[in-house]
Formats: structure tokens, sequence, C-alpha cells
């Protein structure tokens, strides 16, 4: 487990070096298989099965995928009847970052000792992974949210481009896990539930700057028209049907006509606009009672 850590440190660079392996094992995979079963691959098994298992611990590091389900085991290399018996191996490495994200108590001291310890390219990819993985699911949830992934995406960028070491890079990822905690816990502190908050944010942000008394008001719109439309609007394959998409706008265009006299026509049409876009991505089924 020491030796496979070791070597996928070695491995981890940029997102391009990581490719060029990734795509350098893949040939020689599938020209092993392609030889596979004739006896004569034999002497190979070991080699690839080092290759395929580094590169399989790679791809666990990778954002993209749910790292939890590929860091648990990497699934049998070699088929049996050709070797006796399958290869596995699993990939957890000691000290690895899994189950320290938590947003609403993540112990930044044991991140930062973790990280000392060393192996610190491979617990900076297990943290921007799971970065990633949360922020994705904060956009998707909240799509005013869109400029954090664009901050989150110049960082790698930076380090991609070889303009910051995995020390800056770790560096950041804390302090941009600080700012997604606080993004986080947001709804609560304006007393709004996630949905009604996404809501509330497209019909603020970037403009127009409210008063206290606006706030308090689009805020009971947003509240006012989400419950209406998960009563009675959202029914079932509802993205399906003409006359339903259109009462959905309609109902839409109905509730923000309360919003104050600062929503000129063109921002009130882009609010319209935007809010119906939100909807019909975010509640593509039928909302139960």
């Amino acid at each position: 487990m020491k030796a496979i850590a070791d070597a996928t440190e070695a491995l981890l660079g940029t997102d391009a070096e990581k490719q060029t392996y990734l795509r350098l094992e893949g040939h020689a995979w599938k020209l092993y298989k392609a030889a596979l079963p004739d006896p004569r691959a034999v002497p190979f098994t070991a080699d690839m099965a080092v290759f395929h298992v580094l590169a399989d611990r790679l791809r666990a590091l990778t954002p993209k995928p749910d790292v939890s389900a590929v860091m648990g085991e990497i699934d049998a290399l070699l088929d049996e009847s050709i070797i006796g018996h399958a290869i596995k191996a699993p990939i957890r490495a000691p000290d690895d970052l899994t189950g320290l994200f938590d947003l609403r108590a993540i112990d930044f001291d044991k991140l930062s000792a973790a990280f000392r310890r060393g192996q610190q390219k491979t617990r900076a990819q297990l943290l921007r992974a799971q970065v990633e993985a949360k922020l994705t699911d904060m956009v998707r949830r909240n799509p005013t949210r869109a400029d954090m992934l664009e901050k989150f995406q110049s960082m790698i960028d930076e380090y991609n481009a070889g303009s910051a070491t995995v020390e800056r890079l770790f560096e950041q990822l804390m302090e941009f896990i600080r700012t997604m905690s606080d993004e986080d816990q947001r709804a609560a502190r304006e007393d709004m539930t996630e949905e009604e908050l996404a809501i509330f944010d497209l019909l603020t942000k970037p403009e127009p700057k409210l008063t206290k008394t606006q706030e308090v008001e689009v805020k009971r719109i947003a509240r006012t028209l989400l419950a209406k439309l998960k009563r009675e609007k959202l029914v079932l394959d509802w993205r399906l049907k003409e006359r339903a998409k259109a009462d959905v706008r309609q109902t839409i265009r109905v509730e923000l006509d309360a919003l104050p006299p600062i929503y000129d026509r063109r921002i009130w049409e882009e609010k319209v606009e935007r809010t119906f876009q939100f909807v019909y991505e975010r509640y593509p089924v039928e909302i139960a009672a």
C-alpha cells in the first residue's frame, strides 16, 4: 500500500500530466487484453497490474467521478482463468482526507496536519476532488453561485500552469472551504430554505440593490412563488406539456408582478426568464404533495 501511495504521489502533477499517464496506460492495457488468453501474455501480468492499479488510483483523485465509490476498492483486474486469481488493490491510503469534508464541522487543523505528513500532491488532489464535488452540488442547487465555481477553476488553472505550488494550492483550497462553509449556512441565517434562497438570489443578483425593507418583501415573494409552484403547477411530466410549461411561466410572471418598483421592465423580464429556467432545470419531475 505504501508503494502504491508513493508511486501515485510521484505520478501526480498537473491535469495534463495525469492525462498523459492515463492515456498511455489505457493503450497498454488494451494491447494486453487483446493478447489474452495467449499464455505468452502472462509474463506481462505483474507489470500490467501495477500500471492498472496506479491508473485507477489516479482516477480516484480526479474530481469528476464519485470519489468515495472508487476509493474503496479497485475491481478485479485480471481474469481468474488466466492467472488463477484476481488481483484486488484497496487504495485507501493512510491519513487520506476522506470523511473529513463536512462543511458544518470541518477540522482545519486535522486537514493541515494530514497535508504536512507527506504525499502532499495526493492529499491536495483528494481535497480538490471533494471541494469540487461539494461545489458542483451547491451550484446545482443555486445557480447564482457560479462565480464561486469560476474562482475555484481559476485556482486550478493557476496550478496547472505552474504558477502555484502544491502548497499554495492546498492553502487556497483551505481558504475556499471557509468561503463555501459560510455560503452553505447562509440560508439558515436568512431564515429561508435552500430552495427559497435560490429564488431570492436569482431575484437580487447581480441587481438591483435593495433596501432592507425591499429585501423582506422580495423574500416573501420568493417564498410565495415557490410554494404555489410546488403546490399547484409542477404536475407530472410538466416539462413535456406545453400548456403546463406555459402555466408555470405565467405563474412566475404573475407572482413577480409584486416586485418593488425598483425592478424596471428590463430587470423584471430578465428575472422572469432566469426564474423559469431555474425551475425548469431544478424541478424536472412532479413534486410530491
